[in-house]
């Protein structure tokens, strides 16, 4: 399955609101997924799980306070 198969097929919420939600919240952690891991790589740094988790609902918290959000994102 390509990735753009698997996210076509994991989108398929009943609200446009409950799409959005998904959807940034895996964007969100894909990309802090990536951060961490170029932290480790270029820096030489590690973070434990529980704060790349942080990192996530801090820029979720940020963009929700910069534009807004359709529903609540994680507390």
């Amino acid at each position: 399955m390509s990735m753009e198969e698997w996210w076509t097929q994991e989108v398929q919420l009943p609200t446009k609101e409950e799409r959005r939600t998904w959807a940034a919240i895996n964007m969100y952690t894909v990309w802090n997924l990536w951060k961490e891991r170029n932290r480790r790589i270029f820096e030489g740094k590690e973070a434990d799980p529980v704060i790349v988790f942080q990192f996530m609902r801090e820029e979720m918290g940020l963009r929700a306070q910069a534009c807004g959000t359709p529903v609540n994102f994680i507390s």
